[in-house]
């Protein structure tokens, strides 16, 4: 029941149902919360960059949690960066810190 009340009341705000949330933050980053814990990956703030490791990296050094999501993170973060007019990197180098004691729904 109380799934089907956020997602009229997406409905309502002109939302989109995601997994993902994203947030940007002042140090040149972006949180990012999904069904098992936050995230925070690099955000340059020059030309308004994302990056986010590629999905080889990222199913053997994410979060248990994360690891299966890289498809739909991916591609939730490439309409986000769209929407934003930042671009996305895959970057084998690219760098993440989980945030840890956030709380989930």
């Amino acid at each position: 029941m109380i799934a089907l009340i956020q997602y009229l009341s997406c409905l309502f705000r002109n939302e989109r149902l995601t997994t993902f949330q994203f947030q940007p933050r002042w140090k040149e980053e972006l949180v990012v919360t999904g069904p098992g814990g936050t995230l925070v990956l690099d955000m340059t703030m020059g030309h308004r960059t994302v990056y986010v490791p590629s999905e080889v990296n990222w199913k053997t050094c994410a979060p248990k949690w994360a690891r299966e999501y890289w498809p739909v993170l991916h591609a939730e973060l490439d309409d986000w960066c769209k929407r934003t007019g930042t671009a996305l990197q895959v970057d084998d180098d690219a760098n993440y810190y989980v945030v840890r004691g956030a709380c989930h729904p």
